[in-house]
């Protein structure tokens, strides 16, 4: 795990995602990895550094059954895509991103043990 980085990232979830602003409305992006304090996308469209968003990933198939919604903004944007920091979630969101992790995670317990050390400073 980079030195800078307290969360596991996972590349093993390729799903879909929205991410919805004020400015843009909805769009939708691609996962290229995902950890409980943030996601890189790939992505398109007119977001940029700086600019505040939603974050919805759609679980269930073929019908959704559960949303994870997070409050996010974009602070990095590269030929990959764009970084994503989560800023905010309800706790049900939270929940079910941790599981989403652990479960497309190499090592769920670390995810785990992780949630026991300060996530910012």
């Amino acid at each position: 795990m980079d030195k800078k980085r307290k969360r596991s990232r996972i590349d093993r979830f390729a799903g879909d995602v929205e991410i919805r602003s004020a400015g843009f409305g909805a769009e939708k992006a691609r996962c290229v990895n995902l950890s409980l304090n943030g996601i890189l996308v790939s992505y398109e469209g007119k977001l940029k550094v700086g600019d505040v968003c939603e974050v919805s990933f759609l679980l269930g198939r073929p019908e959704p059954v559960e949303a994870i919604i997070i409050e996010g903004k974009v602070v990095r944007q590269s030929s990959e895509g764009i970084g994503i920091e989560f800023l905010a979630m309800e706790q049900d969101s939270f929940v079910h991103l941790q599981r989403l992790v652990e479960l497309h995670s190499s090592d769920p317990d670390r995810i785990t043990q992780e949630l026991t050390t300060p996530a910012f400073n």
